[in-house]
């Protein structure tokens, strides 16, 4: 279901800014707060946030217009396919997603019928993600099962199933007050609950994913988080897309306390011994 490399939905909407998309602005703004969607955004950086980002993770469809892609009202969708509003934003305005239409989840094959508006307008079909750290989100028309919570990778429309966690092994009904998955106590397997990952948690909330040592595999999407003093950066410096691993953080140092390495700027995100 995704071919496309994991920018072609950012690089649409900018075309669409070109063609005189109202409202547009400057920046690309992943708007990922609670809305009752189960949605919620992943910090810039941090311990899992840089590097690792799937390539996969793009639009579903083909081409413009196909399911999957952005949308507005003069840039319309093909075939039967709407253009829903989504809660992805382009400076401050909300944009579309083609998807199939719907009124009831009998419409949509054995997958579900939502609407992010509320609006009968705008309610379209989605796959329901039942697996932690599978893809989901706007881009992919899909939504997490109950239990999950869709976190987006920064500036992306797309991001990954997860199970939210109290750090403090207090399980809660809800989630900081808002309609949508509850806090649980304990993560399973290898898990732990890893705080620091979400961009505006509630006290105590965290990510269930792996926790690993410097110099290992690491990013959001395959749930693999680094220790405390490290940060999840591309192995190589001049490929953005390249593997993540852990790495030495000297953000808030002048770089000369790496342990190996000197300390290389990433500018606005973090600082990394490499």
């Amino acid at each position: 279901m995704h071919g496309l490399p994991r920018l072609s939905w950012v690089f649409a909407i900018v075309a669409l800014c070109g063609a005189g998309y109202v409202g547009c602005g400057d920046d690309d703004d992943g708007d990922g707060d609670d809305n009752g969607g189960g949605l919620r955004d992943s910090g810039a950086s941090g311990s899992g946030g840089g590097g690792g980002s799937r390539a996969d993770a793009g639009p579903s469809g083909e081409g413009p217009g196909d399911e999957g892609w952005p949308c507005s009202r003069t840039d319309p969708c093909n075939g039967d396919l709407i253009c829903a509003t989504t809660p992805f934003t382009v400076g401050g305005t909300p944009v579309g997603v083609c998807a199939v239409t719907c009124d009831v989840d009998a419409d949509c094959d054995g997958d579900q019928c939502i609407s992010y508006t509320g609006a009968a307008a705008d309610a379209h079909c989605v796959n329901v993600i039942d697996e932690e750290y599978e893809v989901c989100g706007v881009a992919d028309t899909s939504v997490c099962s109950e239990q999950l919570t869709c976190l987006y990778f920064p500036d992306l429309p797309v991001g990954v199933c997860v199970s939210l966690c109290a750090a403090d092994g207090m399980a809660s009904g809800e989630d900081a007050g808002v309609d949508g998955p509850g806090l649980v106590a304990e993560c399973s397997g290898d898990q732990s609950c890893i705080e620091g990952i979400l961009a505006m948690p509630a006290p105590n909330e965290g990510v269930c994913g792996t926790l690993v040592t410097r110099g290992d595999l690491c990013g959001l999407d395959i749930g693999l988080y680094c220790p405390e003093g490290d940060v999840c950066a591309p192995e190589d410096p001049e490929d953005e897309n390249s593997a993540g691993r852990c790495f030495q953080d000297c953000s808030t140092s002048t770089g000369s306390d790496c342990e190996e390495g000197t300390c290389m700027l990433v500018p606005g995100e973090f600082a990394y011994c490499i």
